[in-house]
């Protein structure tokens, strides 16, 4: 299966909103003015497989400290739908960092190399533009691990690492190359990560 990675058009906006609905719960569903809106500021990159968009990121230069990132202002960012770094992007400030902000694939379609590559492409991106890290919010299967042990989300990310627990999300980015941050509650609603998200990034 041959998996094209390139920067979306205008005309595959429809196209990427239904892959969107496809992926998203309601409640975490970007509106279609809101992709306009990332389309029109930085771009998106859209996962194209026997002529068809099946999977697709958003992202956007920001700045970030580093070592030690400001989680309490990814959080704060992350409510409305990235807007301020967006507008921080086009004010011309230095920027450090590609931050995705969204990468969805069809449900039918996930498993089959789509998030890899669009990962990978995420990371040339970075390069190209010069910048230290690439860095997203995960969600994780946080939920299982908690009702069958009671133990914390620190404890789950530490046996992610270790190899112990096999995570759908976060093992992909460990196979990259990234190294798993701290946990990150109240980023997004999901039961089964009990409303955690893991912060994931690599120096590249």
């Amino acid at each position: 299966m041959k998996i094209i990675i390139r920067k979306a058009t205008q005309g595959d906006l429809l196209d990427i909103y239904r892959v969107e609905k496809r992926s998203y719960t309601p409640q975490l569903q970007a509106t279609h003015k809101v992709l306009q809106y990332r389309m029109e500021t930085f771009g998106i990159w859209a996962a194209e497989v026997n002529g068809k968009i099946r999977g697709f990121s958003t992202c956007v230069p920001v700045n970030m400290s580093w070592p030690h990132p400001n989680l309490k202002k990814v959080l704060r960012n992350r409510k409305p739908m990235y807007i301020p770094w967006f507008k921080e992007y086009t004010e011309g400030k230095k920027l450090n960092t590609l931050l995705v902000t969204s990468t969805a694939v069809e449900s039918e379609w996930q498993g089959k190399g789509i998030g890899t590559a669009l990962v990978k492409n995420s990371l040339r991106l970075a390069k190209k533009l010069g910048l230290a890290y690439r860095a997203s919010a995960l969600r994780c299967q946080y939920g299982k691990f908690y009702k069958r042990t009671g133990k914390s989300i620190h404890s789950y990310i530490h046996e992610v690492r270790s190899g112990r627990i096999h995570d759908r999300f976060l093992g992909l980015y460990l196979k990259l190359g990234f190294e798993l941050g701290p946990a990150l509650l109240g980023y997004e609603p999901h039961k089964g990560s009990m409303n955690y998200n893991v912060f994931a990034f690599k120096k590249v």
